[in-house]
């Protein structure tokens, strides 16, 4: 697997302390590498329509047509992944 350049993008959102999205062009196959090899634990989220991992508790990693788009949200109370999902819904809905 190569390194990639990724972009990123970083701000405030409402009720949200920050929110950083990154995005690198990344085959499936090296995606699903790359996410696997994230912190543990690596969770399978199958409702994106897309191949997704939720990774240490604090990261959702996805995927769509020859793109990775990483989705953290910090400050949110509680589990962040609510919050990163309906993010991700309306980023990969743009790819």
């Amino acid at each position: 697997m190569q390194a990639r350049h990724r972009r990123r993008c970083v701000g405030r959102a409402h009720g949200v302390s920050v929110v950083t999205i990154q995005s690198r062009a990344l085959s499936k196959a090296d995606f699903a590498t790359s996410a696997k090899a994230n912190p543990k634990p690596i969770v399978p989220v199958t409702d994106l329509g897309t191949p997704a991992y939720f990774a240490a508790n604090f990261i959702l990693l996805t995927w769509k047509h020859g793109t990775e788009v990483t989705f953290t949200v910090s400050g949110a109370g509680g589990s962040p992944l609510a919050a990163e999902k309906a993010l991700a819904k309306k980023a990969l809905a743009r790819l």
